[in-house]
């Protein structure tokens, strides 16, 4: 695991920093308060979108140097074997919220601050676990093209 973490590429950090603050606000918005703060809510929004278009721009790096070169490699990145677990336990996070929401909620009604704040750390949440491995791709295999000029 400690090897994992030191070959992280600047955009899987930034990814993986902004899912630990999607998991706090995770556990903030099962906490039995009376009221709920949304302001922290937009930030991560944002903060997602942040890292999303940092791992698009990473690919397309990935794509013009790749498009450059003669050969093409292929190499097989391996996560962790917790790694795998954390993705399929915030999909199944996300879909449980989901689920909750449309069977205990009526339509058409405004869900309140605590029912947003829960959908947007589980949606933000699975979005920058998966995009770990997304970035961590695209910049190990950007450091393997550059190697080779």
């Amino acid at each position: 695991m400690i090897a994992f973490l030191k070959s992280l590429v600047p955009v899987s950090w930034g990814c993986l920093l902004v899912a630990c603050a999607s998991f706090a606000l995770a556990i903030y918005a099962w906490l039995p308060l009376a009221n709920h703060s949304s302001a922290m809510m937009f930030p991560l929004v944002w903060s997602t979108m942040l890292t999303g278009f940092s791992c698009y721009v990473l690919m397309a790096k990935h794509r013009m140097v790749a498009a450059g070169t003669i050969r093409m490699i292929q190499f097989k990145l391996s996560m962790p074997r917790f790694y795998s677990f954390a993705v399929f336990s915030s999909l199944g996070y996300l879909f449980l919220i989901f689920l909750g929401s449309y069977l205990i909620y009526p339509q058409g009604v405004d869900l309140g601050t605590a029912a947003n704040l829960r959908i947007a750390s589980a949606f933000t949440l699975f979005l920058n676990i998966a995009a770990i491995r997304f970035a961590q791709w695209s910049g190990l295999s950007l450091r393997a093209y550059r190697a080779l000029k």
